[in-house]
C-alpha cells in the first residue's frame, strides 16, 4: 500500500484508518510488519502520483 505521510506515526495512523473503515478491522487486529520510504516516481497509486505531480 503506497501512501503519503510526513512520518512513521502518520503512516501507521493512515494504514489503521484505511483498514478499519474499509474492512471493519479493529486496530488491535491490524499488524503492520514493515514500513518503507519509497521513491514517489515509482508509485502508481493515484494519491501519491497526484501529491508529487509537478505543475
Amino acid at each position: 500500500m503506497d501512501l503519503v505521510a510526513t512520518d512513521e506515526d502518520e503512516a501507521r495512523e493512515k494504514i489503521m484508518s484505511h483498514f478499519g473503515s474499509r474492512n471493519g478491522a479493529k486496530r488491535r487486529e491490524i499488524n503492520i510488519v514493515t514500513l518503507q520510504t519509497i521513491d514517489p516516481s515509482e508509485s502508481s497509486t493515484p494519491v501519491v502520483v497526484s501529491h508529487f505531480r509537478e505543475n
